[in-house]
């Protein structure tokens, strides 16, 4: 059986993320979600080998928390990338998409830009990619080409507000959205004078 791992490295502002596989990549397990699944276990099957070899990286912009200035709100401190067959789907703050790359040579292949943020990692299921953004709403695409399947938008509507110095949604969704039994959880909105909501 094959291993990959994938290793995110910052210096001087810029995030390098890094591909490194033990033989050929087309056995290893998928990583489709935050933590791998709904349980957020982190684990899994494969066994990595003492060496590894780099087999390409891509240099990514710095992000920004959307609270900087308070160490336990980190969850959004830096890339989180999801794996599903030959495919790695990452969201970016830095500039409000997800981009897929080809897992074994590191190519882009396509890139899907979005009104707001994108501050965790996305959701793989069958030929769907699921992900929130700081826009409010909830998006999914297709997996091979990026085109969108649907919009939804979880706000109660369009009211923006400024944050992290820019105009984003009064409800931006910034909780980690979950794949359980066929329906997608996920929350809305972060101050509760304004109001928050569970969505499935």
């Amino acid at each position: 059986m094959s291993s990959r791992i994938f290793r995110l490295s910052s210096f001087a502002g810029v995030f390098v993320l890094s591909s490194l596989f033990l033989n050929s990549p087309t056995t290893a397990e998928d990583w489709p979600t935050w933590r791998k699944n709904a349980q957020r276990t982190a684990t899994t099957s494969e066994q990595l080998a003492e060496t590894l070899h780099q087999q390409w990286s891509r240099q990514l912009g710095a992000v920004t928390p959307a609270w900087p200035e308070d160490p336990r709100l980190y969850f959004d401190a830096h890339y989180e990338p999801v794996i599903a067959g030959q495919t790695l789907f990452v969201g970016s703050s830095s500039n409000d998409s997800v981009m897929a790359f080809d897992l074994s040579s590191g190519k882009q292949k396509w890139q899907f830009y979005t009104n707001g943020p994108v501050r965790f990692a996305p959701i793989v299921s069958g030929n769907d990619v699921y992900f929130s953004a700081d826009d409010g709403c909830f998006y999914c695409l297709n997996t091979d080409n990026g085109q969108l399947r649907w919009k939804f938008r979880a706000a109660p509507n369009s009211r923006k507000a400024l944050a992290n110095g820019r105009l984003c949604s009064v409800w931006p969704i910034r909780g980690g959205a979950v794949l359980s039994d066929g329906k997608i959880y996920f929350t809305c909105g972060v101050w509760p004078f304004e109001g928050t909501f569970l969505t499935h």
